[in-house]
């Protein structure tokens, strides 16, 4: 008779969250609490008043209600927790984050929802100090190089940057794995996997064992990591391959909400303030079916005249299509960058569109760029990366002088899609000679647009 009864009660459990999905956490407030796995992402939050100010508190705070908003069940940080390399400084910095992540969420709870919610943290390079100094915040538990812990039957595992931590983390990858039974599990570890997503730096202190070679095989495996500050409207900020020799499991990198850095990518600067970088994601899984929404929080604002303080979560700018996939699957992977390539759309610069001279020197030429968009297909990204341009000297066929620039939306704004003209200039070039300049626009995997061509003359010395 019990077990009709629990049969029934669940039945009915069920029942009520599937016609609901949501439930009323408190008077005109609803919080999904369905059963699926939901964890929100963060990476390289770099907390220090010192450094600061005011500015990175902010930023976590705000990311951290966001995803409260959201009901997740966990928050990854993915390195880089606070600032300073010095330990005496960065023990300050480290608590503060703790202070932040406890007033959002008190005794790893969500108040309006009364669930737990657990911190899946890890230190990175600029949390040395700390490492060097076996220093971890009491209220965080118990210190380990490496941790496994398991949410609603998913299997989680982290690293931190430290000397002896690759050889036990290979460990719990292993045991992950097993546990997983062929389910979708999660790694963390600060700087990329060499050889997957754009701007791959792996380099664990004193690696034993490349973290490369341990999950090759493993399909059902999704390696979070940060450090590069390469805003994720960057397509190649998810991996796979479908190469049948190649490694099985999906790379990610994560945003941050400190500054936007295109590393690895021509040392571009970006058209506009870099600082303005607040980025996260969002992540859903459902069964073996994984789902990362991209969000700038740059907009937001936190609501302190409500108890606890509140924030509209629709306040948050989308950054382009989700990601979607099953890592399970061991063939026809979507993200896979050869692939993606072929299937992304073509720049096109707007109608009517020309090259803007607005100043010609003896050695340099200025010019303004009209703004391009991509038709892209669905699931595709539709966004510019950059702006490209080339001078080339006629009577050779030379190409003398290069400049690019980073498109606007790396650093959050309203409309990601270009709106307002690149500038840029080209040098070394010869007084009183005429030239040919070709422009182009290009997407994420470097597809770009057919030129914009203009001809022009420097002025003599």
């Amino acid at each position: 008779m019990k077990k009709k009864i629990i049969s029934f009660l669940c039945l009915t459990a069920t029942l009520v969250g599937l016609f609901s999905g949501c439930k009323p956490a408190e008077e005109k407030k609803e919080v999904c609490t369905t059963p699926l796995l939901r964890i929100g992402i963060l990476s390289d939050v770099h907390v220090s008043r010192s450094v600061w100010g005011e500015q990175q508190h902010d930023r976590l705070e705000k990311a951290l209600r966001f995803f409260k908003a959201k009901g997740v069940d966990g928050v990854m940080i993915t390195g880089d927790m606070q600032e300073n390399t010095d330990a005496a400084v960065a023990m300050v910095n480290i608590e503060e984050l703790v202070d932040i992540w406890f007033d959002v969420f008190p005794d790893n709870t969500n108040d309006l929802t009364g669930e737990h919610v657990e911190p899946l943290f890890i230190y990175g390079n600029h949390d040395i100090g700390l490492v060097d100094s076996v220093y971890w915040p009491e209220r965080l538990g118990t210190y380990e190089d490496a941790w496994i812990k398991e949410i609603k039957g998913y299997q989680f595992v982290g690293v931190h940057f430290s000397k002896e931590a690759t050889n036990l983390a290979a460990n719990l990858v292993n045991k992950a794995e097993a546990l997983s039974q062929g389910k979708p599990f999660f790694f963390m570890q600060h700087q990329p996997i060499a050889n997957t997503v754009i701007g791959e730096e792996e380099g664990l202190r004193g690696a034993g064992v490349p973290m490369f070679d341990v999950m090759k095989k493993m399909s059902n495996a999704v390696v979070f990591s940060g450090h590069t500050h390469i805003p994720i409207t960057d397509e190649r900020s998810i991996w796979q391959s479908n190469g049948k020799k190649d490694a099985q499991f999906t790379a990610i990198n994560c945003a941050t909400i400190n500054y936007g850095w295109l590393k690895n990518y021509s040392d571009l600067s970006i058209n506009g303030d870099p600082d303005d970088t607040q980025q996260g994601m969002y992540m859903v899984v459902d069964g073996n079916i994984v789902t990362l929404e991209r969000y700038s929080f740059y907009g937001m604002k936190i609501d302190y005249t409500q108890d606890p303080p509140a924030i509209n979560a629709d306040e948050a700018t989308s950054l382009g299509a989700d990601w979607k996939f099953d890592p399970t699957q061991n063939k026809n992977r979507p993200y896979d960058y050869t692939t993606r390539l072929e299937a992304a759309g073509q720049p096109v610069f707007a109608e009517g569109g020309e090259i803007e001279i607005s100043s010609v020197g003896a050695t340099y030429v200025n010019i303004f760029l009209p703004y391009a968009t991509v038709d892209a297909s669905e699931g595709y990204s539709d966004i510019i990366q950059s702006y490209y341009a080339e001078v080339v000297d006629p009577e050779t066929g030379e190409v003398v002088s290069v400049a690019e620039l980073a498109s606007e939306h790396h650093v959050d704004i309203s409309d990601i899609r270009m709106q307002k003209q690149a500038y840029l200039c080209l040098s070394g070039l010869q007084p009183g000679k005429t030239y040919i300049l070709n422009a182009y626009a290009r997407e994420s995997y470097q597809k770009t647009s057919q030129p914009l061509t203009v001809e022009f003359t420097t002025t003599a010395e």
